[in-house]
């Protein structure tokens, strides 16, 4: 048996100081391993480096270890669990979603920062604040039920978000033994003890919309806007995603290397679709969205692609498109309805109209496989008819406006404060529109 201070001074080599524990001399470095042979395998546990108090504590950590031998247990594996059950019981939640973000966003391979915010902002702006600090193994299903009960009642959409981006976090969490039990986020037979159905507690809202009398009248205004104003982009694109009965992103985002003007049409890539999937989507142009691109391309004398981009480089954005929508009767995917419902009222078939909308041709998939067709000359038709019913060549072009009715607009200073489009459509100059 070697004294303290000869352990100090032993040249580099391996000594036994009792069963299984041995002093490691590595150049420098002194310490000591309890060594054991398992299922046939030779297994080291490092245990400190060499000083009185590590001695005495690796002294009773060998005896441990070796009762442990004799239970038939490996010690290294106990030791591992035991740390694993350390963590399970010590790592926050916030701790833990830190790690797991990376892999729920790898997961479910999200586009565009709306989609990734219900787990890059929600869970830190509502969740962290208040259960972020607790281990997850110690979160019950009447902690997140406290959690969830004012917001419940007050935001549910985003109430909903936040308890399925728990419930994730759980299974996560069960499947790689860091809590133990039922996950306590799940709504059936669980959370719903304390909270009440979401259906009974939230009526989804629809896009603002608006009758199609409503909407021709409001074309027609855009129109004399355009005629008023030509250097404004905002009218153009208003029409424009109204006759083409698109998204407002597709409209907004459009370059002019996806449209053809040979083939008249526009082809939409598929990362530009909603779901960006599939084979690129073909829009059908009719006249008046042929009219409307050529005031733009009049317009746009700036080499970029984009065709709502301004002449001093700005881009006209879609946040800014839907802010002014929201001063007026309708909201631009509402105008979807519009023509959804036009086409029911006109034998339009409900393959072409759903097609027409970038949606699926049916909800069952057995279906889907086998009708393929584009339908493209149905569509070039009724894409066609909505435009001539919705903004007449007539009403997009401005010729029914009268001699009278133009010297009072070009009377008009459109940048005078309260005039411009808010004069126009309140009709501040009896114009008869």
């Amino acid at each position: 048996m070697y004294t303290l201070k000869e352990m100090r001074t032993l040249p580099p080599g391996k000594y036994r100081l009792e069963d299984n524990l041995y002093l490691i001399v590595r150049d420098a470095r002194r310490y000591i391993s309890f060594i054991y042979t398992f299922a046939q395998k030779r297994r080291e546990i490092y245990l400190g480096a060499l000083s009185k108090e590590v001695l005495t504590v690796a002294k009773q950590k060998a005896a441990q270890c070796r009762l442990l031998l004799i239970q038939g247990l490996d010690p290294k594996e106990v030791r591992d669990d035991n740390k694993k059950e350390i963590e399970r019981k010590t790592v926050t939640l916030h701790e833990y979603y830190d790690k797991l973000l990376p892999i729920i966003l790898n997961a479910k391979q999200l586009h565009g920062a709306n989609s990734k915010r219900k787990y890059t902002h929600l869970p830190y702006t509502y969740i962290m604040p208040v259960l972020g600090d607790m281990p997850i193994a110690k979160i019950t299903t009447e902690d997140i039920a406290d959690f969830l009960k004012p917001l419940w009642m007050r935001i549910p959409p985003t109430a909903l978000k936040l308890r399925l981006v728990l419930e994730s976090i759980f299974a996560y969490a069960k499947k790689e033994g860091l809590y133990k039990g039922d996950n306590p986020a799940v709504f059936k037979q669980n959370l719903d003890m304390y909270l009440p159905p979401y259906g009974k507690i939230h009526e989804t809202q629809h896009q603002r919309c608006t009758t199609n009398e409503e909407l021709q009248h409001f074309l027609k205004l855009m129109a004399v806007w355009h005629w008023w104003f030509p250097e404004a982009l905002l009218p153009l694109m208003i029409m424009l995603t109204v006759v083409l009965a698109t998204r407002v992103n597709e409209c907004c985002d459009l370059s002019w290397t996806e449209i053809n003007l040979n083939n008249n049409t526009i082809v939409l890539p598929k990362e530009r679709k909603k779901f960006k999937k599939g084979d690129p989507f073909i829009i059908p142009l009719s006249k008046q969205a042929l009219w409307i691109i050529n005031e733009i391309r009049n317009l746009n004398t700036n080499s970029s692609t984009l065709i709502f981009l301004r002449n001093d480089g700005t881009k006209l954005h879609k946040d800014n498109v839907r802010k002014f929508m929201g001063t007026v009767c309708t909201s631009l995917h509402g105008t979807r309805s519009n023509f959804r419902n036009w086409c029911a009222r006109n034998n339009i078939s409900s393959e072409v109209a759903e097609l027409s909308l970038m949606h699926a041709v049916s909800p069952n998939a057995t279906t889907r496989s086998y009708l393929r067709d584009d339908f493209m000359d149905m569509r070039i038709e009724a894409m066609q008819k909505w435009a001539d019913y919705i903004l007449p060549m007539e009403i997009l072009t401005a010729s029914f406006l009268t001699d009278v009715q133009k010297a009072k607009l070009k009377a008009v200073p459109y940048h005078e404060k309260g005039r411009g489009w808010v004069g126009l459509y309140r009709d501040q100059w009896n114009l008869g529109l």
